[in-house]
């Protein structure tokens, strides 16, 4: 092998040790930005759980957004609701709630990387932003709110019971 080949090769590799370095760099660095940035907005990681189906109880109020994994958090100034928030199978319930129960506009907030069946049940709100889906079945029930922003789902079934408001605005502000 000549020598201008070797040169090459041991160049080539350097290059290559060097770009995996900074990727690892990079994906620690961005690891730490959004644990701070997760404190910094008051939201504490309940789980890390896939989620399927997401039942909504009464008075709830839910903001969900697409994220690479699953991640359910829950503001630190509503530590008391914890309690009304369950796991079954891939299912994720959250328990019915008095009425004034929540002093936050959004108590809790939902990361998937895509959901099959919303449940939404009397009073009850539900916030889904930058989301993208092949398919939802959302169920409303009397004087729930769905709203989604920026939302595209190939094909979707929407049950509704009572008087429910449901707004879908995909503009760009």
């Amino acid at each position: 092998m000549k020598t201008s080949k070797k040169i090459l090769l041991v160049l080539s590799l350097l290059l290559l040790a060097s770009f995996t370095a900074s990727l690892f760099v990079l994906r620690e660095t961005g690891y730490r930005g959004s644990a701070e940035n997760e404190r910094k907005g008051g939201y504490e990681t309940l789980s890390q759980k896939e989620i399927r189906v997401l039942e909504v109880g009464e008075n709830w109020n839910v903001h969900i957004i697409q994220g690479l994994g699953f991640r359910v958090q829950l503001h630190q100034d509503e530590g008391k609701l914890a309690g009304q928030i369950h796991w079954k199978d891939n299912n994720l319930i959250l328990e019915d709630l008095p009425e004034q129960a929540i002093n936050t506009d959004f108590p809790i907030r939902i990361m998937a990387g895509s959901l099959q069946k919303i449940k939404v049940h009397t009073s009850a709100r539900v916030h889904m932003s930058e989301f993208e889906s092949d398919s939802l079945l959302l169920v409303l029930e009397d004087s729930s709110e769905f709203r989604a922003e920026k939302v595209r789902i190939t094909h979707s079934k929407i049950e509704t019971k009572g008087y429910t408001n449901l707004i879908f605005r995909n503009d760009e502000y």
